[in-house]
């Protein structure tokens, strides 16, 4: 979804208007939520994670967004769980892979961090 920087803030409501008329649809919710990690509210992003995670379980995209949210506060070991969680579900990932490296990083692992990152570009940059 390609937005105008400026705005966002009508994307954001309409995904909102989108998400309260269909609460049980994931795609506006887990938009709203994508939209929100880059320009709303971290607080009512993770509210609507910790929603997508409750009602799709076993989607690897709600618990990488999860992951995400984490990393953004520098909390690696739970982003680094999210992350994993999301990657066992689909491995083929290499944004999580990546975003995984960096919680490695930010624990101490360099080592794994580079494993990681060689795993995401063996993947391909068509991502």
């Amino acid at each position: 979804m390609v937005v105008d920087e400026n705005r966002h803030d009508v994307l954001i409501a309409r995904l909102r208007r989108d998400v309260s008329e269909r609460p049980l649809e994931e795609l506006p919710m887990r938009a709203l939520a994508s939209v929100l990690l880059v320009h709303g509210s971290p607080d009512e992003a993770e509210e609507l994670i910790r929603q997508g995670i409750g009602l799709w379980p076993h989607q690897a995209e709600w618990w990488r967004l999860l992951g995400y949210l984490k990393l953004q506060h520098d909390l690696f070991a739970e982003a680094a769980t999210a992350l994993q969680r999301s990657l066992d579900i689909n491995p083929v990932q290499p944004l999580a892979l990546s975003a995984l490296a960096q919680c490695h990083r930010g624990l101490g692992d360099t080592g794994r961090a580079a494993a990681l990152e060689a795993e995401a570009r063996s993947l391909g940059r068509n991502w």
